[in-house]
């Protein structure tokens, strides 16, 4: 059996551009993920004055060298645009069904800060963090195991309420829904031709209002990667089942080009979905092999084929 998904204690590491050792927190986290055996995220809040025009290249590099370490470790990764982090933190750590946070050992507060008596994010986070178990890292101290924690398990049975069951992350593509594109297309582009795919296949989806909110989602914090993949996804309301589409871009070649795009719509009133599928995505897209198989496929059929075989290899 894979890790429970749902259980209200998943882990999730915050990152910032400015944090020390970023490295340090994301092996935590992700040894921590293994010991509860939960699904993480890495979720960095991009604030005004992190926007890519302020910062050196040194440092974008670096922000994206982190979210791709992330990538590989086996997180969701997950950006934000933002001036405020601590409730960006907490609406995701809700909607998410978080119960650990971990947080790197923050540095000494701006002398502005202090005479102001403004507290830093992290202990603003530790004050609003009702529920929530926080924990705080010294990168610069020596690696070590976490130590056990409690872990919440959800009572027997089948979910409460009018939840449905999760859908099976191997059956979420269909051929149709694949498109293998000779040339790469802008980000915005790529999701625009696969939101119009889905839209022939379902003519019930309102794909106004499903571009809208992939738009939306896309200006808080772009969902593609330097690795060469873009997960765009939107929860939308009375959506039912999650609707996908992949595009394959095989001959990208320029530096975060995506070569495998793919789109998820999912259900807002299932939360507990939308984490199962997102968390599967980040466990086969963290191998860079598995990107490649993918990207290779010659039409849909090839290309379904292998997203089966490779959702089965990373349960």
């Amino acid at each position: 059996e894979g890790p429970a998904l749902f259980a209200p204690d998943q882990v999730m590491v915050c990152l910032s551009s400015k944090g020390p050792a970023a490295d340090s927190l994301l092996r935590y986290g992700s040894r921590l993920a293994g010991r509860l055996e939960r699904n993480w995220f890495a979720v960095y809040v991009q604030t005004p004055g992190e926007a890519p025009e302020k910062l050196d290249a040194t440092t974008q590099r670096q922000i994206a060298d982190t979210l791709e370490l992330a990538q590989k470790l086996g997180a969701s990764v997950f950006t934000y645009r933002g001036d405020e982090v601590v409730g960006t933190i907490l609406r995701f750590a809700r909607e998410y069904g978080v119960g650990h946070v971990v947080v790197g050992r923050p540095g000494p507060r701006k002398p502005l800060r202090r005479l102001l008596g403004r507290p830093g994010a992290v202990h603003e986070l530790l004050e609003k963090a009702a529920g929530l178990t926080v924990v705080v890292v010294d990168p610069q101290a020596p690696a070590v195991t976490p130590a056990a924690v409690p872990v919440f398990e959800p009572p027997p049975g089948p979910p409460s309420g009018s939840r449905r069951a999760v859908v099976d992350a191997s059956d979420l593509l269909q051929p149709r829904a694949v498109l293998v594109l000779p040339a790469c297309p802008s980000k915005q582009e790529l999701i625009r031709l696969l939101l119009e795919r889905l839209a022939r296949l379902h003519p019930r989806l309102d794909g106004a209002s499903a571009l809208r909110r992939l738009l939306r989602r896309e200006q808080e914090g772009s969902t593609f990667l330097d690795t060469g993949v873009g997960l765009p996804h939107a929860r939308i309301p009375g959506l039912g089942p999650p609707l996908a589409a992949l595009a394959l871009c095989p001959h990208a070649t320029a530096k975060g080009d995506p070569r495998v795009t793919l789109l998820l719509l999912l259900a807002e009133e299932n939360p507990e979905e939308a984490l199962a599928l997102l968390a599967a995505a980040a466990r086969v897209f963290r191998r860079e092999e598995a990107i490649a198989t993918l990207a290779g496929a010659a039409d849909g059929e090839q290309a379904v084929a292998r997203w089966k075989s490779l959702i089965g290899a990373a349960l």
